[in-house]
């Protein structure tokens, strides 16, 4: 996969879409450029108009859980997840995990906490866990469809990139059971604190 310099203007577009604007934000946007190196460079740049900024809306459907994949490129410790909640009143529980991506094992999750705040990054002390380089998913399931989380709208990403995601999945279960969406384009808002290995 191609690397990307911040001034690339692909990276400027991406990271103008995402409301990514400081150093770290053009360094988000580079990574993720590269990381859809598989695909070509016409396909990254629909993808990234189709993002738009991230926006409050309600859970699509209760229980189901959204599977966002990562990739590490260097051994880290996972340290806490955090997911910004949305503007509609908190009125369910959420649990936020990560799996890895091969055997679709449960690494490490929040388990269902109620969510809590609107507006506000919510964030999840767990279980400190070594996650070597690999393909990881993030994972989060909400109990309630009327729950909100900030969540990005994307159509052509959802083609570009194995975003999946599986009914009937909270608390999350051991092993996921991802299935490519149908039709829902909801990608939340969410992620996780490293500490480094060195």
């Amino acid at each position: 996969a191609p690397n990307y310099s911040p001034q690339d203007p692909q990276v400027l577009q991406l990271a103008a879409q995402l409301g990514c604007h400081d150093d770290a934000g053009l360094g988000f946007a580079g990574e993720a450029l590269k990381s859809l190196g598989h695909v070509t460079d016409d396909a990254r740049l629909v993808a990234a108009a189709a993002v738009g900024a991230p926006a409050s809306a309600v859970w699509p459907t209760a229980n189901r859980a959204i599977y966002v994949p990562f990739v590490i490129v260097e051994q880290v410790t996972v340290v806490k997840l955090w997911m910004y909640n949305g503007l509609a009143a908190a009125n369910g529980n959420i649990d936020i995990g990560i799996y890895n991506a091969t055997s679709l094992s449960l690494l490490v999750s929040s388990g269902a906490v109620a969510t809590a705040g609107t507006g506000v990054v919510q964030d999840f002390d767990v279980t400190d866990t070594a996650l070597p380089p690999g393909r990881y998913y993030l994972a989060a399931s909400l109990s309630s469809g009327t729950d909100a989380t900030l969540r990005w709208a994307p159509v052509v990403i959802f083609e570009a990139l194995p975003i999946a995601t599986e009914a009937a999945a909270h608390p999350l279960p051991a092993t996921a059971t991802p299935v490519a969406p149908a039709a829902s384009a909801y990608v939340p808002l969410m992620g996780l604190s490293l500490r480094t290995q060195v």
